[in-house]
């Protein structure tokens, strides 16, 4: 298939899924702020799109297991969803702390290594 785009936020709390920076959606527009701007682009290409949250461990207070720390989230979202994925092609956008999970699967995972671009 076509391309999969995935967006890896930064920390917690300026950090969330779908969003770059907290402070730039407040004192600028949602399209610097958050990531409707790729997500458009993204969809508009015929790309998949997958919205990374790292910094989320659990859900209404229950652990969600292989999300303890972002390193364990990103490398779970990785070998669960995006390395059996069929995507030609897999772009990687991080921002903040994303950007350090992200360099993490990269030295842990050979198959990141191999299908990011």
């Amino acid at each position: 298939t076509g391309p999969l785009l995935v967006l890896v936020c930064g920390a917690a709390p300026g950090g969330a899924a779908g969003v770059w920076g907290r402070s730039l959606c407040i004192n600028s527009t949602l399209k610097e702020g958050a990531m409707f701007d790729y997500i458009f682009r993204a969809q508009q290409l015929g790309w998949a799109v997958l919205v990374a949250n790292p910094t989320v461990s659990d859900v209404a207070g229950v652990p969600v297991p292989g999300s303890e720390c972002p390193h364990a989230h990103l490398r779970t979202l990785w070998n669960a969803y995006v390395e059996p994925c069929a995507a030609s092609k897999v772009l990687v956008v991080a921002h903040s702390y994303g950007a350090s999970a992200t360099a993490h699967l990269l030295k842990t995972e050979a198959s990141a290594r191999k299908r990011i671009c």
